[in-house]
């Protein structure tokens, strides 16, 4: 007589572990994408910010007939702009920078009271990580208004 011996096959640790490595991976890898994606739409929001607060800083100088300051350092994760009334009265505000982005010069530009216009050609520049690209706002003497130019 012959005797057959039943065997109960489970996996092993070295198998679990594989199983678990492969899922791991595929768990982490959207939330990876998710982060550059999240880094990347704050690029562009701070970028649209900053646009509407030059204009929104124009704006102010000529209606409120008061001088506007935008001022950008570079080192600095702040653009710091700036109101002054007659009162000598400042109202400020701070636009934070993403860490992804870098400026390169440090500029201020004053826009005149009543005006808006500015005394001099100025230009800020900033360094897109993820787009490699250099950003550039080029203001035209007199009418304050700029041009964004990608280098």
């Amino acid at each position: 007589m012959t005797r057959v011996f039943e065997t109960n096959r489970g996996y092993t640790l070295l198998e679990s572990l594989l199983v678990l490595l492969v899922v791991s991976f595929l768990i982490l890898l959207p939330v990876l994408k998710g982060q550059a994606l999240q880094e990347k739409n704050e690029e562009s929001l701070f970028f649209k910010s900053f646009e509407r607060s030059l204009v929104r800083s124009q704006t102010a100088a000529i209606l409120h007939y008061q001088i506007c300051r935008v001022q950008a350092q570079v080192g600095q994760e702040v653009i710091d702009l700036s109101l002054v009334d007659g009162r000598g009265i400042k109202i400020r505000e701070i636009l934070q920078v993403p860490k992804s982005v870098t400026i390169l010069t440090n500029t201020t530009v004053t826009f005149k009271a009543g005006s808006g216009n500015i005394q001099k050609i100025v230009s800020f520049k900033f360094q897109r990580k993820w787009h490699n690209q250099l950003i550039q706002y080029q203001f035209y003497l007199g009418s304050g208004r700029f041009a964004k130019k990608i280098l």
